[in-house]
């Protein structure tokens, strides 16, 4: 069996021969018709792996259209899909609700006109103690009641603002994407709340502390004035001064911020205000609690801590003139705040105690509405595909090829055949004995006959080098002829496969996800996805390269690998 295969294949002849040619001229022929065979097989067989191999390591890119695309279609369109809305601008309040939930003490009894009126003592404020509770408590509650109330209006104020803010979105968000670059704006408005609400509280106080505002309870100024003489007498303002807990002095006409412990005496009566004697005694001393220049500084510097405990509470209410029962408020571990917060921390992150937001990403698609989405789709052609690109290809060209080989093999074995040339000058100077230009100067010797002699030695000598320098050329040719065709099939082979590990790794690039550039990003929160797209698209940015079609390099992480994807439309207003 392989014996005649092999006789087969010496013998094959893909082409006919002129049956008017001689016996010899047909042998002739038909040894040329075979040379022509092989070579055409050789190269179609070439030309065929070379064919295979390009279209089984390349890609087909393919522009694939949707209309009016669902969300669950959306969802599983790939990351580079771009499907621009057929609504830009979309309110906040369409896919976002946000609720906020208050310090407790907010909604306690502690803010109460009941809880006020309890430890409100009159006319009789003014003859306790100056660091005694009685003094400012109902005050300090006042002012507390107050800031829940500002609290509370200011937050639900800028809840409406932002939930009437334009969300600009030019192209559809993934579910993701959407989450955090929401996510990324929340947590912007609800640090820039409570800093706007702290900046307007700090301006007051400035304001109130440099007018030097007399307190009617004369917690920061006293009055005074005594006789000169029966039509005479002075009035002077003397600022209180307290000592913190380390015993060193500090004074309200300097520091608004002045402090000390709030506590309970036995000192009561006109004009005892300032006088403590040996008689003074404690009853009872405010965990927490305390007094300053002010009422509103009072309640800022102190604590809640006796608001926690019920046996604190009962102490200090049983100092006063009432009946009333209050309960103290419960402590949870889940709290922002610790215990000992003082109320000015409460105050500065707007006595918020936890924030909610419902974000809905179905109310946001169906606002979106994109009319249209459009992605490449790289994948390997099918068999069907190569199969008849193949034949269609190898149609004309077998046609073509198989007429240009036979031509140039007949075109070559035509040909006359000479000497080999050779590098051995002895042999060439005796051959030239040979030649027919010699052997006519051996006959010509009267002068009239150097004319025909000299025509004779240059067509003799022009006839021998071109036929020398064609066969020469020819035999090279034929000679390196197999050697050049197994380096030349195996580099192609390595172009190709180089071409296509390799092609458009320069255009692939590591770039920050979308949460990094948000979260990294020191731009107003509303950024829109296109403008992120643009962004990364710059050619300045230097990236880290990845990746090509066998996906072998990754990037690290907090990026992602772009490659090329369809160009993005110019849609004004980023912002």
């Amino acid at each position: 069996m392989i014996s005649l295969l092999k006789n087969y294949f010496r013998t094959v002849n893909i082409y006919d021969s002129d049956s008017n040619l001689t016996p010899e001229q047909r042998d002739h022929e038909n040894r040329s018709n075979i040379i022509a065979t092989r070579i055409f097989l050789i190269i179609l067989v070439i030309t065929l792996i070379i064919f295979i191999l390009a279209f089984q390591l390349s890609f087909q890119t393919t522009i694939v259209t949707i209309s009016n695309p669902t969300q669950e279609q959306f969802e599983n369109l790939p990351f580079t899909a771009y499907c621009p809305c057929s609504r830009i601008s979309i309110s906040y309040n369409t896919f976002t609700s946000i609720v906020v939930r208050f310090h407790q003490v907010c909604s306690s009894d502690f803010i109460s006109d009941r809880w006020i009126q309890s430890i409100f003592t009159g006319s009789n404020t003014t003859y306790f103690y100056i660091i005694d509770f009685r003094i400012y408590g109902s005050t300090a509650f006042q002012a507390l009641a107050s800031f829940c109330r500002l609290s509370k209006t200011n937050a639900f104020q800028s809840i409406t603002l932002f939930n009437q803010i334009s969300f600009i979105s030019p192209d559809t968000l993934t579910q993701s994407v959407f989450q955090s670059q929401i996510d990324a704006s929340i947590k912007k408005f609800q640090l820039t709340t409570p800093n706007e609400f702290k900046t307007q509280l700090n301006l007051i106080q400035e304001m109130t502390t440099h007018s030097k505002l007399q307190s009617a309870l004369q917690t920061n100024y006293l009055l005074t004035y005594y006789a000169v003489d029966i039509w005479q007498f002075i009035i002077q303002t003397q600022a209180l001064g307290y000592l913190h807990v380390n015993n060193s002095p500090c004074f309200c006409v300097t520091d608004f911020n002045c402090k000390a412990s709030s506590r309970i005496y036995n000192i009561y009566g006109e004009a005892t205000e300032l006088t403590v004697n040996s008689n003074s005694k404690i009853f009872m001393s405010i965990n927490g609690f305390e007094l300053g220049c002010l009422p509103v500084n009072a309640i800022l510097l102190s604590t809640l801590e006796c608001f926690y405990n019920q046996t604190c509470l009962n102490q200090l209410i049983s100092f006063f003139p009432t009946n009333e029962k209050f309960l103290a408020m419960n402590f949870s571990e889940q709290s922002r705040f610790v215990i000992n917060s003082t109320v000015q921390m409460i105050v500065n992150e707007l006595m918020i105690e936890e924030w909610m937001a419902n974000i809905s990403y179905d109310k946001y698609f169906k606002q979106c509405a994109p009319n249209l989405c459009t992605y490449t789709k790289n994948e390997k052609y099918s068999f069907t595909f190569i199969l008849t690109k193949i034949i269609s290809l190898l149609g004309g060209f077998t046609l073509v090829l198989g007429f240009i080989i036979q031509l140039i093999v007949r075109f070559i074995r035509r040909l006359p055949r000479t000497e080999p040339i050779t590098c051995n000058y002895v042999a060439f100077f005796v051959n030239l004995e040979k030649v027919a230009v010699l052997r006519a100067l051996k006959t010509v010797a009267v002068v009239p006959g150097l004319i025909i002699l000299y025509f004779k030695i240059i067509n003799s000598f022009i006839f021998l080098s071109l036929k020398t320098i064609v066969y020469s050329l020819i035999q090279s040719f034929m000679s390196l002829r197999d050697v050049a065709i197994l380096p030349a099939f195996i580099l192609s082979i390595f172009a190709l496969i180089g071409i296509q590990l390799y092609m458009g790794v320069l255009r692939q690039k590591c770039v920050p996800t979308y949460e990094s550039f948000i979260n990294n990003s020191n731009i107003g929160f509303n950024i829109s996805y296109n403008f992120y797209l643009k962004q990364m698209n710059n050619e300045n940015e230097l990236y880290l390269l990845c990746g090509n079609p066998s996906r072998s390099t990754k990037c690290p992480n907090g990026y992602v690998c772009w490659k090329d994807r369809v160009p993005i439309l110019d849609i004004q207003g980023e912002f």
